[in-house]
């Protein structure tokens, strides 16, 4: 039995209802805030607020690339959201929805394009292949393996990244169907853009060997095979040249390595090998963070899967000859996510649900191939036929409905780790992030338990510590925050933030000396590190050196621009050097940034007072004490402030 060839309307009607789907699945997100490391790329980055040659030149620095990736497209695209939105997080939300809905539609011509080629002769398009390559295309966008890369904006990354490997993909298809080298230059341009958001085309061409291998058959005769070679030296400087960039962003970024020997990291690989499609077929336990730990690593689990790893080998170079539309997918597959399986691990992840987003393309095209195939077996019977579509779009619709309840998950930052917890109750980081979002939303009894349970789980867990210690500060016990502060630093004495607080806290102990000398070893183990550069400021200034302490503050404003912190201190240091009118303009870009900050306001007003103008210091006495508790400490000393400033003031005009 045939098919006939989709209409017009057939067609969008089916790309329509992909839309549709897609949509409703991740239109959660559009209230979700900045979660994660969205906070580090996004919300303190100064650099992403505009589209000037200064903010254009840094996404392409050694500055940026400190971010851990070489992804200057990606931080483009975060400029022209701000330009858009300010930093509304639902206008990010929104681009990375529409971004994700771009990619499954063109997933979804891909996969056609793949079928054609695959069909015998000029056999025309049939519904029954349109519907399958629509469907795989749903099954994939619907999947709750994407919530990840669609609610954390950070992984815009990968968004982008796939858009254009997909256009690039295309492209290449095109240029060997049409014989057309417009065609090859302009797949090379999108797979240099791809590259320019994401890393992920360090192993393209051997990617694309494997397509002209299948289901191109380019490798046949010695003709063919020669030329798709030759074809291959032009894309060889592109992966090379941004696979070494993102590589000098992770060592610039500073990320750990794991520190697991070859054994140890063959082992992880052969786990992650068979990782994402196991969670492809069953998605359970999705997590934002899958821990590495060393004691895993030779279970069961990990042992059945290098020696599935070894027989999946042999039986790929089996099939090459025979079953190349077998071993195509897999190789594809294999050469994708080779990069992030660990064999050159950096970070603490064991695998990620977001590397998903690209590598699992070949496997999902195998999976419509193999609808077709076996619909064309039953094509006499025409109802059992399209059961091999119909069935799989039942499943779509349930895996949509499964990945919108995920979305919940990645709402905040204290729902997301909570969720990671439930997920896996030994994740030690997943705690330590839990206390952390909990101390700074005030909840500090929630914070020390999960700290607490950070420590039994890890009692060598440098970060947990210091969390520890901070919470110990936040409460003024800061004899026991400088005891906890001590563990941290001995087992992490590079670490420049736990520097920095165990500085902050000596300064509050009184010890100076001790004080200047952590933030002196936080600045050589990170010379980025702004808070840092503030409190050497802050003992400077004490010690009378308010020449260094004033560059210190200078150098913090710089590297941090949008912390409040930062232009508080550099307004003291300059009032303190007599530079009231310098005060004052730093003390405005403070408030801009936090303008609820009652003491700092305060300080603007004493400051104002200082240089006469008692208006502009009565304003600010009295936004303070707006709203303020009763309880508030500085309430009476700010009322009786205030009520000098209305005297002088009365005096001066002579009332």
């Amino acid at each position: 039995m045939t098919y006939l060839t989709p209409t017009g309307s057939r067609r969008a009607l089916f790309f329509l209802a992909l839309v549709a789907m897609t949509w409703l699945t991740f239109q959660p997100l559009l209230g979700a805030g900045f979660v994660w490391d969205d906070q580090d790329n996004l919300v303190s980055n100064a650099h992403i607020r505009g589209l000037d040659a200064d903010h254009l030149c840094w996404m392409f620095s050694r500055a940026a690339m400190r971010h851990g990736h070489f992804q200057p497209l990606t931080w483009l695209s975060y400029a022209a959201d701000h330009a858009l939105w300010g930093m509304r997080p639902a206008g990010f939300h929104l681009t990375n929805i529409l971004l994700h809905l771009l990619v499954s539609l063109l997933f979804a011509q891909l996969i056609r394009r793949l079928l054609t080629l695959t069909r015998a002769g000029d056999e025309p398009e049939d519904t029954l292949s349109f519907a399958a390559a629509v469907v795989i295309a749903a099954l994939y966008a619907l999947h709750p393996l994407r919530v990840e890369n669609v609610g954390w904006i950070t992984e815009r990354r990968d968004l982008l990244a796939a858009l254009f490997y997909l256009i690039g993909l295309l492209l290449y298809l095109r240029a060997q169907e049409l014989a057309r080298r417009r065609a090859l230059i302009a797949a090379w341009f999108a797979f240099l853009l791809s590259g320019l958001a994401k890393a992920w085309v360090i192993t393209l061409p051997l990617v694309l060997l494997v397509v002209d291998y299948w289901p191109l058959r380019r490798l046949g005769d010695p003709t063919s095979r020669r030329r798709a070679l030759v074809e291959k030296l032009a894309f060889l400087p592109l992966s090379a040249v941004l696979g070494a960039l993102g590589w000098i962003a992770v060592r610039l970024a500073g990320a750990p390595a794991s520190g697991h020997g070859l054994v140890d990291r063959v082992m992880q690989a052969s786990y992650g090998l068979f990782y994402y499609p196991r969670k492809s077929l069953w998605p359970s336990g999705l997590s934002p963070l899958h821990l590495l730990r060393s004691e895993d690593l030779y279970d069961v689990t990990h042992v059945v899967a290098l020696l599935a790893a070894l027989g999946l080998a042999v039986l790929i170079s089996l099939a090459l000859r025979r079953r190349p539309w077998l071993a195509a997918p897999v190789l594809a597959y294999g050469l994708i996510i080779a990069p992030v399986l660990g064999l050159s691990q950096v970070g603490q992840q064991a695998v990620g649900d977001r590397y998903a987003y690209l590598a699992t393309w070949p496997l999902w095209i195998a999976i419509a191939g193999g609808m077709v195939a076996g619909a064309r077996r039953v094509a006499d019977r025409r109802w059992l036929a399209w059961s091999w579509v119909v069935v799989p779009g039942a499943l779509a619709v349930l895996l949509a409905w499964q990945a919108r309840g995920y979305t919940k998950a990645w709402q905040s930052e204290l729902a997301l780790w909570r969720h990671a917890t439930r997920v896996d109750p030994r994740n030690v980081v997943a705690w330590h992030n839990l206390g952390d979002v909990l101390r700074r939303h005030g909840a500090r009894a929630q914070a020390r338990r999960a700290v607490n349970r950070a420590l039994r789980l890890a009692p060598r867990h440098a970060p947990a510590w210091g969390l520890s210690a901070s919470l110990h500060a936040e409460a003024g016990r800061w004899k026991a925050a400088r005891r906890d502060f001590d563990r941290a630093v001995a087992l992490a004495p590079t670490a420049a933030a736990l520097r920095c607080n165990r500085g902050a806290t000596l300064l509050r102990l009184h010890d100076r000396v001790g004080a200047r000398a952590d933030f002196e070893a936080g600045i050589r183990a990170d010379p980025h590190h702004a808070p840092c550069y503030l409190g050497r400021a802050q003992v400077l200034g004490a010690q009378g050196r308010r020449g260094a302490a004033l560059r210190d503050a200078r150098r913090a404003v710089k590297l941090a621009p949008l912390s409040a912190a930062t232009w508080a201190t550099l307004a003291e240091v300059r009032q303190a050097s007599g530079d009231l009118a310098g005060a004052s303009q730093a003390y405005d870009r403070a408030l801009a940034i936090t303008p609820g900050l009652r003491p700092l306001r305060v300080q603007r007003g004493l400051c104002r007072a200082r240089r006469g103008d008692l208006r502009g210091a009565l304003a600010d006495f009295e936004r303070a004490l707006r709203g303020a508790p009763p309880s508030w400490p500085l309430r009476a000393q700010v009322e009786a402030m205030a009520f000098k400033a209305r005297q002088q003031l009365a005096a001066a005009a002579g009332l």
